[in-house]
């Protein structure tokens, strides 16, 4: 995977979208996988924070599913998506937006996903 400028700058708008009302929410008809994490209650929170958070999927991993309940640890690990851009932008009550797009390459489609255990 490779740092992508484009990605984080459409991850910089959509974290400052954000900012305006508080909300975590999911942007809507792009072309691209997203994953969101909030620090909250003044907590500086950083794109470690998140990717840990993230990470924590791990044990909801499961190949042979969907990956609803995972899908932040499954666009990390998975060799399909090439390209990642984060953004972060404080909220007005002190809570952290930290947004991150993934391009997902339709080219490298591996036959089964990676086993992790």
């Amino acid at each position: 995977m490779r740092w992508d400028n484009k990605l984080a700058r459409q991850a910089q708008r959509w974290s400052d979208s954000m900012r305006r009302d508080c909300q975590i929410r999911h942007s809507t008809g792009n072309r691209f996988a997203e994953s969101l994490y909030i620090g909250r209650n003044g907590w500086n929170a950083r794109a470690f924070d998140a990717v840990r958070c993230w990470g924590d999927e791990e044990h909801l991993y499961d190949r042979g599913v969907d990956f609803h309940e995972c899908g932040h640890f499954a666009f990390m690990v998975r060799p399909n998506f090439t390209r990642i851009g984060c953004a972060r932008a404080e909220c007005f009550n002190g809570g952290v937006f930290i947004t991150c797009n993934y391009y997902k390459d339709e080219q490298h489609q591996p036959a089964t996903p990676p086993t992790y255990s």
